[in-house]
């Protein structure tokens, strides 16, 4: 067995209601709350408000879905004129992602771009809670925020210790108003970080058993939580598999599918776990035909064969109404060798059990084409 490190030092609290516990993490009394503006209408803001009343809150709304160094720049310089103590992201991925980067930064007398090329200096950060509202991105337990460059159609990934929260508190009756889209798209992302964190080349035995569990926990609780997003049980389950997964790449970091992700969602608009998802049965294919470890992983799932583990999947996706063909998404065939040379750029992409080239990945999108 190879050596590893298994690091996860943020304190975790689940379960329903506990958003109730919040005043028990903060430090401080000037709190900086970063809350997309559906959530700030919503009676969560109000909820907030009663739950901190004693505290000086300061809400940042001005940004959207795959924030840019524009709005991360915004709240950086909110931030710092404001001198929190405390930043609380509530929300989906992106959302906790700025409120990690803002903690992280915000002793830094810089903007994000030259953090960016010089990495933060400072080492210094204030207090971090992360409060998911979508079961997906995994992003309250991972040291990973990524930030879109829209003029360069790119994202850059931040890696780095400060990154990881301090307090990770999930509320499962949170996630219960998500559309069934968006359920289904977050879940799939759930699935492909557990995959992913499993065939990757840095796994290790403790990322192995929780990315199991997770890929256990979607593909019989996923299509649930589409069809009736009140299933308390199935929105627990499917919240604690975006945990798990999230513990699990949190130490591998994700690989292939997570890489062609990148161009699929910056210059194509395709939802991030449905960019995610398209060509994972391919890549269960592909990684299937002689990797040991992915018989493994379909006996552990219950099934005879890795081609089980990706037909199960295409009737999952099929199942919660994943729209998986690049042409319903204004992809053409002229576009599929510009989205591998981008995708080989990502050095996940080298994470991978196999090599991969872009002759590979475009054979594989043509098979997603229409």
């Amino acid at each position: 067995m190879n050596n590893y490190t298994f690091q996860a030092p943020m304190k975790i609290i689940f379960g329903q209601d506990t958003l109730d516990q919040i005043a028990q993490e903060i430090e401080g009394s000037r709190i900086f709350i970063v809350m997309d503006r559906f959530l700030y209408e919503s009676p969560l803001k109000t909820r907030m408000n009663t739950i901190l009343a004693e505290q000086e809150i300061r809400y940042f709304t001005a940004f959207q879905s795959n924030p840019d160094f524009d709005s991360i720049n915004q709240a950086l310089r909110e931030i710092q004129a404001f001198d929190a103590t405390t930043v609380i992201g509530i929300g989906g991925g992106s959302t906790l992602d700025i409120a990690k980067f803002l903690s992280a930064a915000i002793k830094e007398a810089k903007p994000a771009e030259v953090i960016k090329k010089e990495g933060f200096q400072k080492k210094a950060k204030i207090k971090t809670i992360c409060i998911p509202t979508t079961a997906g991105t995994g992003s309250e337990v991972t040291n990973v925020s990524v930030i879109s460059d829209y003029a360069a159609h790119t994202k850059s990934p931040f890696v780095n210790d400060l990154l990881f929260a301090d307090t990770a508190l999930l509320d499962s009756r949170l996630t219960h108003s998500l559309p069934p889209a968006v359920t289904a798209s977050c879940g799939m992302d759930t699935f492909c970080h557990a995959i992913e964190a499993y065939w990757n080349i840095h796994a290790q035995p403790i990322s192995d058993l929780l990315a199991v569990q997770a890929m256990r926990r979607v593909l019989t609780y996923l299509e649930a939580a589409v069809e009736n997003g009140t299933d308390a049980e199935a929105r627990d389950e499917m919240l604690q598999a975006s945990l798990e997964a999230g513990l699990a790449f949190a130490q591998t970091r994700t690989t292939i599918l997570h890489a062609v992700s990148f161009p699929l969602t910056s210059k194509f608009k395709i939802p991030h776990g449905l960019a995610c998802a398209m060509l994972l049965p391919s890549f269960i294919r592909y990684y299937g035909q002689d990797l040991p470890k992915m018989q493994t992983l379909a006996n552990q799932l219950g099934m005879k064969a890795p081609e089980d583990l990706a037909a199960a999947v295409e009737t999952l996706m099929h199942a919660v109404q994943l729209p998986v063909k690049l042409s319903q998404h204004g992809i053409t065939a002229a576009d599929l060798p510009q989205i591998a040379a981008e995708t080989l750029q990502e050095k996940i992409a080298l994470l991978g059990p196999k090599p991969v080239d872009s002759k590979l990945i475009c054979t594989l999108l043509e098979g997603i084409l229409s």
